[in-house]
Formats: C-alpha cells, structure tokens, sequence
C-alpha cells in the first residue's frame, strides 16, 4: 500500500501472518471518516477470508449513525509490542526504540441483513467460546431467542475488497543483539513484552525450518 510506511526489513514475515494475526488478535481498532470527521472504535472482528472481515457495531455508536455501504474503512489489529533500550545490545551508543507487530487493513463497508449479521455473530462466539473454555461452551443456538431480542441494538456489516499490509518490527536490523533482546523481553514484567519475545522466538524457528 502506497500510504504505508513499510521498511521491507519489517515487512511480513510470511504470506498468513497478516491473517494469522488478524485471527489472534481480533479485538480490532476500527475507523472510518465522515465529513472530515475520524471516527474510531475497538470492536470484535472475524476474519470470513482473505478479503472479507466481519463485525457489528452498537447502534448508538455515533459511528455507526454514518455507515453506508461503499465507505472506505480502515482497521488496525494490534499484535504484541515493547519498548526496546539500548542497554541491550552490544554497542549502547544508539538510540532507544519500539519492536511491535500490527496489521493494517483497508476496505469498503457493506451492510448485511439479519441472516447475515446471526452468522457473522455465531462464528464470533464459537470461536472464542472455543478458545477460552472448548469443554463448557455457551451455546448460542440455545440461547438463540435472547440473542434475536437483541439484535435491533447492533449493527452488523462487512468489510469487503479487503487489502492487507503487515508491519513486524522485530530488531530484524540488529541480528547480533536480537538473542539478547529476547532475553531481556522475557525478564520485563509486561505481559505484551512477553508475549512480543515468543513472537520473535517463533518466527526465528520458522526460518531455520
């Protein structure tokens, strides 16, 4: 994408990590425009395929009173991050910076009808309800009346024509300190910190398979 910084040292790391990252870490960063007016919102998005995402939005979300079919929307899925020192590198004369993964993802909204929007919503559930307790799992034909009840407060629409650009800053520029800065990363107390150095761990692994 043209209106994109992209360094290609930090480009993606493989041709699914874009969309792999897009399923892990779904709770998104939505935003569209109206009248040079940005609008933005953090909602639940599932991926359908490589070029449709599909969410819903509260009807009293001011954003959602603006959105027609054929508007532009751009969303940002937020993968780990952590403030990288100089302190770990071998040579501490540089400056300090920032390693992250983010995925960014541009399109065009268009609404779906209720059959529509109890699908994208089904999905949504089972596949969290799946990864977060696969033994004891809400049942959302069970309570499918309740759901129904409150659809009218919702609504759902899809991000289609989806063009997908992925960013992985992950010290790949400093290759004789990045053992050092997963080590480090391990030792910061911030989950995303953490979380960021088994990121950098297993793509390393990928590439030596």
């Amino acid at each position: 994408m043209k209106k994109d910084y992209l360094p290609s040292k930090f480009a993606t790391v493989s041709e699914d990590a874009p969309f792999e990252v897009a399923k892990r870490f779904s709770f998104a960063n939505f935003i569209t425009t109206k009248s040079d007016e940005l609008y933005a919102s953090r909602i639940p998005l599932v991926l359908r395929n490589k070029a449709v995402l599909a969410g819903h939005i509260a009807r009293a979300n001011p954003q959602a009173k603006h959105l027609v079919a054929g508007q532009k929307a751009l969303i940002l899925f937020d993968g780990p991050h952590s403030y990288i020192s100089p302190q770990w590198y071998k040579d501490s004369d540089e400056v300090p910076t920032w390693d992250y993964v983010q995925v960014k993802v541009r399109g065009e909204i268009e609404l779906v009808k209720e059959e529509e929007l109890l699908s994208d919503l089904k999905d949504l559930v089972i596949e969290n309800e799946q990864s977060t307790h696969p033994d004891d799992m809400w049942s959302f034909e069970e309570h499918l009346k309740t759901v129904k009840r409150q659809l009218g407060a919702i609504l759902g629409f899809r991000v289609v024509n989806c063009q997908w650009a992925g960013k992985f800053k992950l010290s790949q520029n400093r290759p004789e300190d990045i053992h050092e800065i997963i080590n480090r990363l391990c030792e910061q107390d911030h989950h995303s910190s953490k979380e960021l150095a088994q990121y950098m761990k297993s793509v390393r692994e990928s590439y030596k398979s």
